[in-house]
Order: C-alpha cells, then sequence, then structure tokens
C-alpha cells in the first residue's frame, strides 16, 4: 500500500500507528549473535594477493599501475 500525502502529516500518522502497535518488539538478540558468527565465519571483503596481479596478461592490466 503506498503512503501518499504530505510527509509531515503522514509521518505524524504513521508515528500514531506504530506507538499504538500494542505487542513488545521482540528480542533480538539470539539474531545478532547467529549474525555475528556468520560476520565471523564469512566476512565480507576480499584480499587482492601480489602472485594475482603479476598473472595478469599485459592486455589487461590496468595502466594506471605503470
Amino acid at each position: 500500500m503506498p503512503i501518499v500525502g504530505d510527509c509531515r502529516a503522514v509521518l505524524a500518522q504513521l508515528h500514531a500507528a506504530i506507538g499504538a502497535y500494542p505487542q513488545p518488539l521482540p528480542d533480538l538478540t539470539p539474531w545478532w549473535a547467529r549474525l555475528n558468527r556468520l560476520r565471523a565465519d564469512y566476512p565480507l571483503g576480499w584480499v587482492i594477493h601480489e602472485y594475482v596481479t603479476k598473472l595478469r596478461p599485459p592486455e589487461i592490466k590496468p595502466t594506471h599501475l605503470e
């Protein structure tokens, strides 16, 4: 469902609706613990080793490195 209207009025109504939510927020501690374990096991990122740049053919070697 799209939310259309003046930003101030819509945000005020949205805030009132969310504030009236009767259930308590769930405990996310187990989820964060699992997420942190996954981050430790599978980090986002990579390491470019020196041998990778040495194995490149000259036609694809970046010119800014020369």
